[in-house]
């Protein structure tokens, strides 16, 4: 099921989306506690890394090194 992106305002599906495939496949749990952190904070956090698709070469090469 997608995740409904408005109960996260300041944060889009775009910006946590995998560079290499462009999916994104946030949990939902993990999104609600990433909000509620930014909320407490009250001042923006950037995001350095999103999810990374299966496909993305550096989870590529950690499946090929076992």
């Amino acid at each position: 099921m997608p995740l409904n992106w408005s109960a996260y305002p300041n944060f889009s599906e775009v910006e946590l989306a995998c560079k290499h495939s462009g999916k994104c496949n946030m949990r939902p749990e993990f999104m609600e506690l990433l909000q509620q952190i930014r909320t407490i904070y009250n001042k923006p956090l950037i995001i350095s890394s999103g999810y990374r698709h299966a496909t993305h070469p550096i989870e590529a090469a950690k499946t090929q090194a076992g």
